[in-house]
C-alpha cells in the first residue's frame, strides 16, 4: 500500500498535503472494504499498523513544512481569542473543529453530529471526523480524518456536540445559514489582524 501511495504521489507530482489527504481517504476505504466486495473481507484498520503510522507521519510533517509561509496563518493563541470572543457555542466549535482538522471551513460547517467523535483518552483528546460533503468530498469523495484537539480547545467543541439537538452540528443545513456561520467567523478572525481569510485557519494548523 505504501509502495503504490508512493509511486502515484511521484507519477503524479503530488503536494504533501495532497499525499496527506490521499492517505486520509485511503484509511477510511479499507475500513469500509467489507462495503466493497463480496469476499466477506474484514475491514483492515491501517491506524493499527506501525510502519504505516510511521509513514503517515513523516507525510504530515513534510506537509506543514511546505506550507507556504508567506500566506497569512493564524496561530493557536489567536485562534483562541477568537473563539473566546465568539458569542455561540455553534461558532466556537466550529472554529475548534476546522483548526483540528485542517479543513476547509465550508466542509467543516455541512458536519452532522453523527460525523464527529470527540473521546478523551490517556489525557488527549481524540478526534475522528467523517467528511461526506463539501469541496473535497465532491472531487475525491468521502472521507474519514483522524487527529487530535487542542486540550485547551476541546471542552468548546465537546460543548457544541453536547448541545445539538438537530442533524447538522452546526444548523447550518441551508446555504444561507452557512453563509452567515461563514461571515461570523471571517469576522472573529480579524479581530486578531484584518488581513486574515478563512484560508489562515487551515495554513496555521498545517504550520503548527
Amino acid at each position: 500500500v505504501l509502495e503504490g501511495m508512493e509511486a502515484m504521489r511521484r507519477a503524479r507530482k503530488w503536494t504533501w498535503a495532497t499525499t496527506e489527504t490521499f492517505a486520509a481517504n485511503l484509511m477510511s476505504a479499507f475500513v469500509r472494504l467489507p462495503q466493497y466486495t463480496t469476499a466477506k473481507l474484514p475491514p483492515i484498520h491501517l491506524s493499527e499498523n506501525r510502519e504505516w503510522n510511521d509513514a503517515l507521519r513523516l507525510v504530515r510533517r513534510m506537509a506543514k513544512q511546505e506550507a507556504r509561509h508567506d500566506l497569512p496563518a493564524i496561530s493557536l493563541v489567536e485562534l483562541t481569542a477568537s473563539v473566546r470572543a465568539a458569542t455561540t457555542v455553534q461558532l466556537k466549535g466550529a472554529l475548534v473543529l476546522a483548526w483540528s482538522c485542517a479543513g476547509r471551513v465550508g466542509d467543516v460547517l455541512q458536519l452532522e453530529k453523527r460525523d464527529v467523535w470527540l473521546t478523551n483518552a490517556e489525557r488527549k483528546w481524540q478526534l475522528k471526523v467523517y467528511f461526506r460533503r463539501g469541496k473535497t468530498v465532491n472531487s475525491s469523495g468521502p472521507y474519514t480524518i483522524y487527529t487530535q484537539c487542542p486540550e485547551e480547545l476541546a471542552p468548546d467543541l465537546k460543548l457544541a456536540l453536547d448541545e445539538c439537538e438537530e442533524t447538522f452540528l452546526f444548523q447550518t443545513a441551508s446555504r444561507t445559514a452557512r453563509d452567515a456561520m461563514i461571515c461570523s467567523i471571517r469576522q472573529l478572525l480579524r479581530l486578531n489582524r484584518p488581513e486574515l481569510e478563512l484560508r489562515a485557519i487551515r495554513r496555521g494548523a498545517l504550520q503548527h
